[in-house]
């Protein structure tokens, strides 16, 4: 982070100083006393289950150098941390709430910097397609992007305060729950470059329905009216995306209208091999160390973005080579002569079954044993949802189907009314449950394949096979 005044915190937070001094020049900011470092400045979160301001006390504890809090939230001035190291008093600034203030922060640091950046958002794909972006540009480019889970309305403000005058361009990946997020995250990034992945189900009982979930994605373009958007051409609601105003429109996909689409597609354990097709130029022989008809789509999107972006044929043939995907994301592994297909960081209707395709071709005439975990935030569609995830795991016929989390026995209904042997189907409590049946089941030769919401935290399974 660059430095920041208490003025310009002021000026853009349209905050109130109750102590300390305009000039002091802020260098670092934290919203967790946990991993807070002597100088930071603390910004209280209230949360569902616990409210940063009942944290102030001790960051002045730990050293920091100052603190917003929202009108009403904190009554206890007069704290004086810094005064031992002749910094002056402890900078208390009132805001009218600390969420809204810390984009606020966000919005105006980032317009310190001119240099692109670039907005990923979509139902699935996000991070895979962010990190193949972020690592083709990095040839090229220091290139800041997010990690892990900091794409919401408190994570994605803290990442683009990670920005400094070294860095040449940004990848900012947008996650979102409700209508309003992804403009809130838009108008703080101020994105050259939009990428929607695609709408799926991720978030339908928050939602309600696609068309909301693709509105809400859509937010995004709002903010691209000067800027290149990149669409996904597959997509049912494509019409919907492409008809917002932009700068200019570049699309992705399968299918043979698309600016970029793949041909003669060949998987093989080590990866996908295609030669990527353009409306402009010669087809591109491609090899990228990924598996899946999903992952390709996020492989395309990312070749469409950085090759308008300006990167060259040779960067982008160098750098899908060697990059290496993230954990636990259709990740193959092996262990006593079997394949393990690890895609346990997260799951929705649409990328399961999808995921579930790719899984089936990759075992082809192998046997297979699968580990299906319950999907989060489907509300009033989740029994549907779990039941018909059954009957598809049904269809892809399994050796043995083994079934964690508080709907398996919906999915296992789903299976039986598809005529799926009820002998094959094991239902295990937790995860070391899970992990017991499957090192008794799995023989030299199988494919396993793992994947569930990211609450039911199923890559213990998984470490678990490997470490025995």
């Amino acid at each position: 982070m660059e430095k920041v005044t208490v003025k310009e915190l002021l000026d853009w937070t349209g905050g109130s100083l109750k102590q300390g001094r305009k000039d002091f020049i802020i260098r670092s900011v934290s919203i967790d006393t946990r991993s807070l470092k002597r100088g930071d400045f603390f910004i209280p979160i209230a949360g569902d289950n616990f409210d940063g301001h009942t944290f102030i006390p001790a960051a002045v504890a730990k050293g920091a150098s100052g603190s917003l809090f929202a009108s009403g939230k904190f009554t206890s001035p007069h704290l004086t941390s810094g005064e031992r190291r002749g910094e002056g008093k402890f900078v208390l600034i009132e805001v009218p709430d600390t969420k809204k203030a810390l984009l606020a922060i966000a919005e105006n640091y980032r317009r310190k910097f001119k240099i692109p950046v670039i907005a990923v958002t979509g139902s699935s794909g996000k991070t895979t397609t962010k990190e193949l972006i972020a690592h083709i540009l990095s040839a090229s480019y220091r290139v800041m992007a997010n990690t892990g889970n900091f794409n919401n309305e408190i994570g994605l403000p803290l990442s683009i305060l990670n920005l400094s005058a070294a860095d040449q361009a940004a990848v900012l990946e947008m996650g979102m729950n409700h209508p309003g997020e992804i403009a809130n995250l838009s108008r703080a990034a101020s994105p050259d470059f939009g990428l929607i992945t695609n709408i799926g189900s991720a978030h339908l009982g928050l939602l309600g329905s696609k068309s909301r979930i693709a509105a809400a994605k859509a937010e995004l373009l709002v903010y691209l009216k000067q800027g290149c958007a990149v669409l996904p051409a597959d997509d049912r609601f494509f019409s919907f995306l492409s008809s917002f105003p932009v700068r200019e429109r570049v699309t992705f996909g399968l299918k043979t209208g698309a600016d970029y689409f793949p041909k003669d597609i060949r998987f093989t354990p080590e990866g996908a091999h295609f030669r990527l097709g353009r409306k402009e130029g010669k087809p591109l022989p491609l090899f990228v160390p990924i598996l899946g008809l999903f992952n390709l789509k996020n492989v395309l999107a990312a070749a469409a973005l950085t090759l308008r972006f300006g990167v060259s044929e040779d960067v982008l043939t160098e750098q899908l080579a060697k990059f290496k995907p993230a954990k636990h994301r259709f990740q193959v592994l092996k262990k006593s002569g079997a394949y393990i297909v690890d895609d346990t960081y997260n799951a929705n209707p649409t990328s399961f079954r999808e995921a579930l395709i790719m899984f089936r071709r990759l075992a082809g005439h192998n046997r297979k044993i699968i580990v299906a975990g319950s999907m989060a935030e489907l509300g009033r569609f989740s029994q549907r949802s779990h039941f018909s995830l059954g009957r598809f795991l049904a269809r892809v016929n399994p050796d043995c189907l083994i079934l964690v989390g508080p709907d398996k026995e919906t999915v296992r209904e789903g299976a039986r009314s598809f005529g799926f042997p009820g002998s094959k189907i094991l239902r295990a409590e937790d995860n070391q449950a899970a992990g017991s049946f499957l090192r008794k089941k799995v023989q030299p030769g199988d494919f396993i394949f793992l994947k569930g919401s990211r609450f039911l935290k199923m890559e213990e399974i998984v470490e678990q096979f490997m470490i025995k």
